[in-house]
């Protein structure tokens, strides 16, 4: 060690007391965030990377349980449009085999009223032939 090397040591001795200084400055503000070591601070750590994969799983049931419902929601919807156009196409037949049972019955009600119209000209005519 030199003669110089003498004037080093102070240097290096406020250097160490400046150094102190802040660590005792930094471990107040730990301490004000309530991490006075490492080990609380990787304790709180692991505690949020935890809540935070449960939360991600919570999320990934949830999208679950979403996909699942829209696909029910749309198989029971496939099922009520097939249901409802069965339903359609069954009114749709009785409606037309209800017109074509009306046309036959305006056809007969129509033939009924022609005889009954010739047979009161015949028995006007009669009617006519003996009163004259």
């Amino acid at each position: 060690m030199g003669f110089f090397d003498i004037f080093k040591v102070s240097k290096f001795k406020n250097e160490i007391e400046q150094l102190k200084q802040q660590n005792a400055l930094l471990q107040q503000k730990l301490d004000g965030l309530c991490y006075s070591d490492y080990e609380s601070a990787q304790r709180t750590i692991q505690q949020l990377n935890q809540l935070a994969n449960d939360k991600r799983n919570e999320i990934s049931n949830i999208e679950n349980q979403r996909s699942s419902l829209e696909k029910k929601l749309f198989d029971e919807t496939q099922i009520a449009n097939r249901d409802f156009e069965q339903f359609k196409e069954n009114i749709n037949n009785k409606i037309s085999s209800l017109n074509e049972e009306f046309a036959k019955s305006e056809k007969k009600l129509k033939t009924s009223t022609n005889k009954i119209a010739k047979s009161k000209e015949i028995y006007k005519s009669i009617e006519y032939s003996i009163n004259n």
